[in-house]
């Protein structure tokens, strides 16, 4: 269950993992467990991710789906809590 938003722009740009990890200036093994573990990483590389894809890719898509609903929880509690009085 890796990140398929991730394999997908990698294949429109007919980059290897290889070849991005070479192209982005991060390692290939945490490539590799961003495409095919689902690994989320930390903010220096997701920029250096989506920087290095022009547009293809945000923050969002780089997250696992586990850090995507706590994420929406958290930004559910955020907004409840301005909104009341």
């Amino acid at each position: 269950m890796g990140n398929t938003k991730l394999k997908r722009a990698l294949r429109r740009n007919k980059l290897s993992e290889k070849g991005a990890a070479r192209k982005l200036g991060i390692s290939q093994s945490l490539i590799n467990r961003i495409t095919k573990d689902g690994f989320t990483p930390g903010l220096k590389t997701a920029a250096k991710i989506v920087a290095g894809f022009d547009g293809q890719l945000t923050f969002d898509d780089l997250l696992s789906p586990a850090d995507r609903r706590a994420r929406k929880k958290l930004i559910g509690v955020l907004v409840d809590n301005h909104t009341s009085p």
